[in-house]
């Protein structure tokens, strides 16, 4: 049992570090790694720790509708957990700023193929 118990925390340091890291992959195998089922834990590192290091790997490899839903499972084990709650407002708030930028890249793009369009017409006539 104590060494079952050192390769949790051993595997929850890795999965930690590569959540954190900036290098290409890391975060999607830090999530690997965290993911319910891929690996029968010990109560030494608690479901909402795992879903939490989950949430930050989604949200520095930019899917954040997965950061939210970790987030969220995170939250359910322990609702007061402050860091869950805090990645949680900055989910929410990269999520809108991320509909606000694509309504706006929508907008620019309807408003370039409008004027294709009319460019188009114009040289017709």
């Amino acid at each position: 049992e104590e060494t079952k118990r050192a390769h949790d925390e051993a595997r929850f340091r890795l999965a930690w570090a590569l959540a954190h890291s900036k290098k290409p992959g890391h975060a999607s195998r830090a999530v690997e790694l965290l993911l319910p089922g891929a690996h029968q834990w010990s109560e030494s590192v608690l479901p909402r720790d795992r879903r939490y290091i989950a949430a930050i790997a989604h949200f520095n490899d930019g899917d954040y509708l997965a950061a939210r839903n970790a987030c969220e499972e995170s939250l359910s084990h322990d609702p007061e957990c402050r860091q869950a709650r805090s990645l949680l407002a900055s989910i929410e708030d990269r999520i809108a700023a991320d509909g606000v930028i694509g309504i706006g890249a929508l907008g620019v793009g309807a408003a370039v193929l409008g004027g294709v369009v009319a460019t188009l017409a114009s040289s017709r006539r």
